[in-house]
């Protein structure tokens, strides 16, 4: 292992991508309920997917011109292919404009792991699993949690991924650790932004993102750590318990 290596947790990223909080007199209301800005984001994504529609079905036609030259066609092409990828960024921005629903409680994290070898058909180790191990939060988000990080592992081109189980003072902790091609520094510090993947084959670049998200409504958080080179380890930092209302 390496002696430094690239770390970046979501609990303290979170925060950082947060507005510098000011004090109460300071602060200025915002000039809509949070509804309402869903309600904005929806209605922008209803018209550029319009704009999309026409700009998809030209381009097409276009490409159908028999003889439409080399020069002019690659370009058509590349608009196309630009156009289709914004609609998927649209299509996954209405999904994640939608407000979830949570069945938030306590969860018993053990079977969700258990079955990470056969849900996700990739070698995941289980070393000391306990008996149980209960934290809060959302089962099904949970199960979505731990399969996108076993994704990104098989991704990095790693042979196995090796899942361990802990206490960690307030928080559950489960770590898991691949044999992958690892994270370079200057990538590491951005795997929390949305959209933003290494990836060439079309990836969209929010699970890590999703991930975050959804962790920082249960109080919890996700810290990934890499050697850059043959190694990463993602481990989740789980509440134990409801987080006190705000």
């Amino acid at each position: 292992m390496s002696d430094n290596p690239n770390a970046v947790d979501s609990r303290s990223a979170f925060l950082k991508g947060l507005p510098e909080a000011k004090s109460p007199g300071d602060a200025a209301p915002a000039y809509f309920p949070p509804q309402q800005y869903t309600r904005l984001l929806a209605g922008l994504i209803h018209k550029l997917n319009n704009v999309i529609t026409v700009l998809s079905g030209h381009t097409g036609l276009l490409l159908l011109q028999p003889k439409l030259s080399r020069a002019v066609r690659e370009p058509v092409q590349q608009m196309l292919e630009a156009t289709q990828l914004l609609s998927r960024y649209l299509d996954e921005a209405v999904v994640l404009a939608r407000a979830p629903r949570f069945e938030l409680g306590p969860v018993d994290v053990v079977p969700l792991l258990a079955e990470l070898p056969d849900r996700t058909g990739f070698p995941v180790s289980l070393a000391a699993l306990p008996a149980a191990a209960t934290a809060y939060g959302d089962a099904q988000q949970l199960r979505a949690c731990f399969e996108q990080v076993v994704q990104n592992a098989r991704e990095a081109h790693a042979e196995s991924v090796t899942c361990r189980v802990e206490e960690d003072g307030e928080w559950l902790k489960i770590s898991f650790r691949d044999n992958g091609k690892g994270i370079s520094g200057d990538v590491i510090n951005r795997i929390f932004e949305p959209f933003f993947t290494t990836k060439k084959d079309g990836s969209i670049g929010l699970g890590l993102f999703r991930i975050q998200g959804y962790l920082a409504l249960t109080g919890g958080g996700l810290k990934v750590v890499s050697d850059g080179k043959t190694y990463t380890e993602s481990s989740f930092f789980l509440a134990k318990t409801s987080p006190p209302a705000s």
